[in-house]
């Protein structure tokens, strides 16, 4: 009978052992993968911010110095809905506009300037960033945050 127990501890053992060593190999797997989606978001980090530097250089281009709004409400317009939709009506007094930034969804005190990955919204500030798991605008799963410097 106690021969019988030792080798079903043994037997345990043997298995443990097994399960150790598959969990050990598997581990070590995981670890390989994950090293290699960091290196993948590293150079979609790169991508995301040369976009963003190119876009940004688009707005400034297209519209002299960055994005316009009217620094008046527009007149013209009964229950939210603009009549006027002709190219006069859609001109704007290069004299009169206001560059903005985009806000930091979550404190909307300070400018956004990190991009959110792998969603690239560009929501939060740098403060912010630290503290927010998820994409406040889509709401997926945010995996890292990438300064956005602009020129």
């Amino acid at each position: 009978m106690r021969v019988k127990c030792l080798r079903e501890k043994e037997a345990e053992i043997e298995k443990a052992t097994r399960r150790h060593a598959e969990l050990e190999a598997r581990a070590a797997q995981i670890e390989t993968e994950a090293r290699a989606w960091q290196m993948r978001a590293a150079a979609r980090e790169v991508e995301a911010t040369s976009l963003q530097a190119q876009l940004q250089q688009a707005v400034v281009i297209a519209h002299g110095g960055g994005i316009i709004t009217t620094a008046e409400p527009q007149s013209g317009s009964v229950d939210g809905v603009d009549e006027a939709e002709d190219a006069e009506s859609a001109y704007v007094d290069p004299d009169r506009y206001e560059i903005i930034e985009p806000r930091c969804r979550i404190c909307r005190r300070r400018s956004a300037t990190v991009l959110a990955l792998p969603c690239r919204h560009l929501v939060l500030c740098k403060e912010c960033d630290g503290s927010v798991r998820i994409c406040p605008l889509c709401l997926s799963t945010k995996n890292s945050g990438v300064e956005v410097f602009y020129s």
